[in-house]
């Protein structure tokens, strides 16, 4: 097992937060041999477990599975659970390809104002008419979106 855990922790594991060590991408290995020891609500976020995510899709939390740099397959092939405000906070450059053809489905747009990765401009051009006050304020901030603004 390649683990980033000293070996004090094995064996004190069940006093740890679970929650915590789950977002660690280092843990995937320990998590493939302890199914049951997984918080999927943050294993979700986790990018480096999208194979055992794959496998266990009843158990994910797709809110934080829209927010998965490492899960942009997954959620191309199941658009229909993806949480399309928290896709905002998605830092994946292919992230906008999920958005196309599906900005109606937008109801929240900070999450992509803040977003500081270049995808941003591909889904805000053309949709700045949507945007409230506050997110153009935002917006303005987020150097990602210089060439829209």
């Amino acid at each position: 097992m390649s683990s980033i855990f000293l070996p004090w922790i094995y064996t004190n594991i069940d006093k740890m937060d679970m929650s915590i060590i789950s977002k660690h991408p280092e843990e995937v290995p320990y998590f493939k041999e302890n199914l049951n020891k997984i918080v999927w609500d943050t294993f979700s976020e986790n990018p480096a477990a999208i194979e055992i995510i794959s496998n266990n899709l009843d158990k994910v939390n797709w809110s934080r599975l829209s927010r998965n740099k490492g899960a942009f397959q997954l959620l191309l092939n199941n658009k229909k659970n993806i949480d399309w405000d928290e896709l905002g906070h998605n830092t994946a450059l292919n992230t906008h390809l999920l958005y196309e053809g599906n900005e109606d489905k937008i109801k929240n747009w900070m999450p992509i104002c803040k977003n500081r990765t270049p995808w941003i401009v591909n889904i805000l051009d053309g949709n700045i008419d949507k945007l409230n006050k506050d997110e153009i304020l935002e917006l303005s901030a987020n150097t990602s979106a210089i060439p829209i603004i």
